[in-house]
């Protein structure tokens, strides 16, 4: 049985933290010319994305399946329309709005959650295994 090691979520957690707010000091929207702030928002998706699989014990947070896994943002890309660059890239790739659901749970929430306009999720990609693997290594010990 695998037990989360919670100084170790913690920890990556403060870190993520940090990076997000390191984001605040950037005003530049065409960050496709900046390098540092490239590096940074890579490092908030990887450290996001690995806090929820963690968080979510490696199964569908709906159904509880560990097949086919996929991360779901609750808010959409289309928000960013709507907002400034520094609130809609801290929120999006901010850990607590990243659902890990499985291909058909995430499916469901993109046709039966009323959105506008509707985005059809890109259901060929799941959540590869050495990154379970990795973040199992990172934030899980081995119970008996």
């Amino acid at each position: 049985m695998l037990k989360l090691k919670q100084d170790k979520f913690d920890e990556a957690l403060v870190k993520h933290k940090k990076i997000l707010g390191a984001l605040k000091s950037f005003t530049e929207i065409d960050y496709k010319h900046n390098e540092e702030l490239v590096g940074k928002l890579m490092a908030l998706e990887r450290t996001g994305r690995e806090l929820s699989l963690a968080y979510s014990h490696f199964q569908c947070e709906k159904c509880k399946t560990k097949d086919k896994l996929q991360f779901h943002h609750l808010i959409m890309r289309e928000v960013k329309f709507y907002t400034d660059f520094y609130r809609y890239e801290s929120q999006r790739k901010y850990w607590a709005n990243i659902l890990i659901l499985c291909s058909k749970c995430h499916y469901e929430a993109h046709t039966s959650i009323a959105q506008f306009p509707k985005h059809k999720p890109n259901l060929n990609l799941y959540i590869q295994p050495e990154l379970i693997e990795k973040v199992k290594r990172k934030f899980f010990i081995e119970e008996k």
